[in-house]
């Protein structure tokens, strides 16, 4: 049976993000043979308030910066709420196997973790 990461979008990987400033966490690693398009992040589950997360990076690279950038989680001021980050019509570059798709906190909210949830779907290449 193929798998779903190729034929649908799906959940590709679930991770715990630490916000505080300075702070690289890899959310998803691209496997041989295949090439990924992420479209959405779900960022969920906070363990505190993460509003002070004014400066997020999310791609590839040292810092994380080839996707998204200055994402902000101001919005998300409690622990049972969620937020959802889509591309918003932008052309970006497809993520290459072996690509490590990450968060960086260039301005964080110390101590907080939160859940990203990283949803798209792979191209075999």
């Amino acid at each position: 049976m193929p798998d779903l990461k190729t034929k649908a979008i799906t959940l590709l990987a679930s991770v715990s993000v630490l916000l505080t400033a300075g702070t690289k966490r890899t959310i998803y690693t691209v496997p041989p043979g295949y090439a990924m398009i992420p479209t959405h992040i779900v960022w969920r589950n906070a363990s505190a308030d993460p509003s002070g997360a004014t400066d997020i990076d999310l791609g590839d690279g040292a810092l994380c910066d080839t996707w998204k950038q200055s994402v902000t989680l101001t919005t998300v001021n409690d622990t049972d709420q969620f937020f959802i980050l889509e591309s918003n019509n932008t052309m970006y570059d497809v993520f290459d196997a072996g690509d490590v798709f990450g968060a960086y906190a260039n301005t964080g909210a110390a101590g907080v973790t939160i859940t990203a949830d990283l949803f798209g779907y792979l191209i075999a290449v």
